[in-house]
């Protein structure tokens, strides 16, 4: 089984993948962001769990190629993810390609980006049949790292899942 995880940045995705790390599954690869600067088209083993928030760009083309894959989604507060954006705006540029980017207006532009983000992703993979899905609101609850434990149907330190959950990781 592949398992994608992805957002539209600024949503967890570094510390989702250091609680993948600090569980230890059991018959699973994790990592973050593991094709950084290469070229599509990006392979990924078999029980593999990929923590990436450019998955998101890359969806129609990883839905053909792993048609039974998993797929999770990252979100959180969309106005501290346009906060968050809008700092880092001189070095993250995609967003605003597909944003109304207009310096007064960064908040709107990046709501703009998050709102396109978390549609498209809905709309590409709420068909039914491209495998699951399941949506977590970052912070991750108890409840939502117990679906995500259930979801992968995984074998792990789920305590240190869940501590590592709390820890946060490259923050604005």
């Amino acid at each position: 089984m592949r398992v994608f995880v992805t957002g539209a940045g600024r949503c967890g995705s570094v510390t989702f993948a250091k609680a993948c790390e600090a569980a230890g599954f059991v018959g699973y690869t994790c990592a973050h962001e593991s094709h950084r600067g290469a070229n599509p088209p990006w392979e990924y083993p078999d029980n593999h769990i990929e923590v990436d928030p450019r998955l998101t760009w890359h969806v129609p083309t990883l839905l053909k190629k792993y048609p039974e894959a998993m797929w999770v989604v990252l979100d959180r507060d969309r106005d501290a993810m346009a906060v968050s954006w809008a700092k880092r705006r001189g070095t993250m540029a995609a967003w605003r390609r597909l944003s109304s980017f207009d310096a007064p207006e960064v908040h709107a532009g990046v709501q703009s980006y998050l709102t396109f983000v978390y549609g498209a992703l809905a709309a590409l993979l709420d068909d039914g049949g491209h495998g699951a899905r399941l949506w977590l609101i970052t912070p991750v609850s108890l409840e939502e790292a117990s679906q995500f434990f259930d979801y992968v149907e995984a074998e792990g330190d789920f305590d240190a899942f869940t501590a590592a959950l709390r820890e946060v990781h490259n923050a604005s």
